[in-house]
């Protein structure tokens, strides 16, 4: 919508704040019905007795992020190593292709280790951070079908703050148009359409990305915070983490509208979290989400 805007003429800002005006409706309706389901009637005290500690945290994210860290740098040390020392930019001698793959094996293996962290951990706090301890799997059926469906809720506020954040900048600071998704897709295209390379490019993002990123921030960083401070700091402190790790310094300003549109996904997925009491219900939302933006990106990238 917005690009049509610019190729007939019409000021960008002024379709940003049409996009805004039409879904303030759909917002409110969604609101009012999100309100009579008891989406947001969540307990402000905190839960004193999880047993979840701090130390268990700290573990998760050492697990999940230090462990990519420690992959990479083996593998650039190795090439560096085998070309002699001859460059202190060892990540120069690698092609795109092969950062892409080593990517890709980075965030598998981090989250597969993140996931074998906490399935050896006390079956309690197994329990408690996936919330599944007296769930039947077709009441975890559910919970996936409710997350995938909640999409359509989500995407909504998302879009509405993301086109708001994305005037304001436009507006005040005169930033330039690239914005997270073109830099998206020109990674789509400097990885070429290798057909195994999508393929693993949609089974990471769609499959990987949310179960890791979920269990760390929604299973272990919002239970710990719930324990302490109760549900609604849980979910705005766990959503601002969320939010902050995805910053790029690449993309300058638009970082704003990057980081206050995963702060209100971030939102609903803990509020998710809280009212189905499973962790597959945001995973499905997430996957969703990913999903939804992978087939963009593809699509864009073969304009």
């Amino acid at each position: 919508m917005i690009e049509e805007a610019v190729a007939s003429g019409v000021p960008v800002e002024a379709e940003r704040l049409k996009v805004m005006i039409w879904l303030i409706p759909v917002l409110l309706a969604l609101t009012a019905f999100s309100f009579r389901a008891r989406f947001y009637a969540i307990p402000m005290a905190p839960q004193t007795s999880s047993p979840l500690t701090i130390a268990m945290v700290f573990g998760a994210f050492l697990t999940y992020f230090i462990l990519g860290l420690i992959v990479l740098n083996v593998f650039l040390s190795l090439i560096l190593h085998g070309y002699g020392g001859a460059t202190d930019h060892p990540e120069d001698l690698v092609s795109s292709f092969w950062q892409v793959w080593l990517n890709f094996g980075t965030i598998s293996l981090s989250t597969f280790c993140l996931v074998v962290y906490a399935w050896n951990l006390k079956p309690e706090v197994r329990n408690l951070l996936w919330n599944s301890g007296r769930k039947s799997f077709r009441s975890l059926f559910l919970d996936f079908r409710i997350g995938m469906i909640m999409w359509l809720a989500a995407f909504p506020f998302v879009l509405f703050v993301s086109q708001g954040t994305e005037w304001l900048v436009s507006y005040f600071f005169r930033a330039a148009e690239p914005s997270e998704q073109q830099t998206a897709i020109r990674l789509l295209k400097s990885i070429g359409y290798d057909r195994s390379m999508i393929i693993a490019a949609c089974v990471v993002i769609i499959a990987f990305v949310p179960i890791g990123e979920e269990l760390l921030f929604r299973g272990f960083l919002q239970s710990w915070i719930r324990k302490i401070l109760g549900q609604p700091w849980a979910i705005l402190i766990t959503s601002a983490a969320f939010a902050g790790v995805h910053f790029s310094v690449l993309q300058g300003i638009i970082n704003i509208e990057l980081i206050a549109s995963l702060f209100v996904l971030s939102c609903i997925l803990g509020l998710l979290y809280e009212w189905r009491g499973s962790l597959w219900a945001p995973i499905a939302l997430h996957a969703t989400f990913n999903s939804v933006t992978v087939l963009i990106l593809l699509l864009e990238g073969r304009r």
